[in-house]
């Protein structure tokens, strides 16, 4: 059965769209891996490949500003909110707390093309009609708050346009205004979306004023079951299916009928996250190939234990998993050595003094043994 991207790079080439001409837009950088697998295995001479970006990266790039960091983004919002807040204002690490809430508020705010002033008055509103205890300097303040919200969000969006640069979803907004210079500008390019399923609302703004300028092309993964399923599946597709204009006069790319045909699944119980990691080993070992062979992890934390699990003849799988530095083996190599070069000093005494435990467990690191040739191995704690 031919694979979704398999399908949607077959109908981009037949188009005989120029590929220096073509962007071709994914929900993530590790689809962009299978795109150009499927180019080469269907280009037949050499050629360049399209642009193949994320979502995030082609939004930065219609809304012509730069994505700004977040510790950029709250040493200038504390900056406004110092000068705003007209009592004693919080220090950063107070600040700190309540301030990556409010930025991930503002975030989807923006995200979703929700009017700042309306939800901020009616947010505003509704903390006061649900205060009924007396005022105490307490209550005044949290509600203080609230009115201060509006302000806040419109001058950091301010500061942050004269810096041309901006949070995720001021990017998002400033794309569905500027979707308009970015047509006119690009109108020999032609955008392929692919794979896409619940859009925001600025995504769903910027996707129907392309396709409605014949500038770019989406492309669905979907069943004609799903679509029909009662319990949700499909709900997000099916709508912009039958609410979108462009798709009132013209096909939606793709209804798949034989979708589901050839599924099939089978379920084993397998008792603790070891024996499954140990099971799953097995599973991969008895394939002939892994091309098309994704491992789906339930916790990231196993992502170290299901790799050094996996027996010898897998060289190579693709596991559908990220890995958070914190949980990375090399975080506590680092831990023991900053606690060897940063010691504790005694109160009375100018030496560094050591914990014995800390010196242990630093020359027991595997990361230090592989650098020094297990040469440590030898000295007896």
């Amino acid at each position: 059965m031919q694979s979704f991207i398999s399908k949607v790079v077959e109908d981009v080439l037949q188009k005989n769209i120029p590929l220096t001409r073509l962007t071709i837009v994914l929900p993530s950088h590790r689809a962009g891996l299978f795109v150009k697998e499927a180019f080469k295995s269907q280009v037949e001479k050499t050629t360049f490949l399209p642009k193949i970006i994320t979502i995030e990266a082609f939004i930065t790039e219609v809304s012509e500003l730069q994505l700004a960091n977040n510790m950029q983004l709250l040493f200038e919002f504390y900056q406004l909110y110092k000068i705003n807040y007209k009592k004693e204002p919080d220090t950063f690490d107070q600040f700190y707390e309540w301030a990556t809430i409010a930025l991930n508020d503002f975030n989807e705010i923006d995200r979703h093309l929700i009017s700042p002033i309306t939800i901020f008055q009616n947010l505003s509103d509704l903390n006061r009609i649900e205060d009924w205890s007396p005022k105490t300097p307490l209550t005044s303040n949290y509600l203080t708050f609230f009115d201060y919200l509006s302000t806040y969000y419109t001058q950091l969006n301010q500061l942050l346009l004269e810096k041309k640069i901006g949070y995720q979803g001021m990017l998002y907004r400033e794309a569905v205004q500027n979707i308009q210079n970015f047509i006119n500008n690009h109108s020999q390019h032609h955008v392929v979306f692919a794979g896409f399923n619940a859009l925001n609302k600025a995504e769903e703004v910027i996707f129907q004023e392309l396709i409605e300028h014949n500038m770019a092309t989406v492309y669905w993964d979907i069943s004609q079951e799903m679509l029909e399923s009662k319990f949700g599946i499909g709900h997000f597709l099916k709508k912009y299916k039958e609410t979108w204009n462009y798709y009132k006069t013209n096909p939606f790319l793709w209804i798949d009928e034989n979708r589901l045909l050839s599924n099939h699944i089978q379920s084993i119980g397998v008792p603790k996250n070891i024996s499954q990691l140990k099971y799953a080993g097995e599973v991969l070992q008895q394939l002939p190939d892994y091309q098309n062979v994704a491992l789906i992890l339930a916790d990231e934390k196993l992502l170290t234990v299901a790799l050094n699990s996996l027996p010898e003849e897998v060289k190579q799988v693709n596991i559908t998993m990220g890995l958070p530095l914190n949980l990375v083996p090399a975080k506590q190599f680092f831990e023991s050595l900053f606690l060897i070069i940063n010691p504790k000093k005694q109160a009375y005494k100018s030496n560094a003094v050591y914990y014995y435990q800390d010196v242990i467990n630093f020359f027991r690191q595997s990361y230090l043994l592989k650098l020094t040739q297990q040469d440590l191995q030898s000295i007896d704690f």
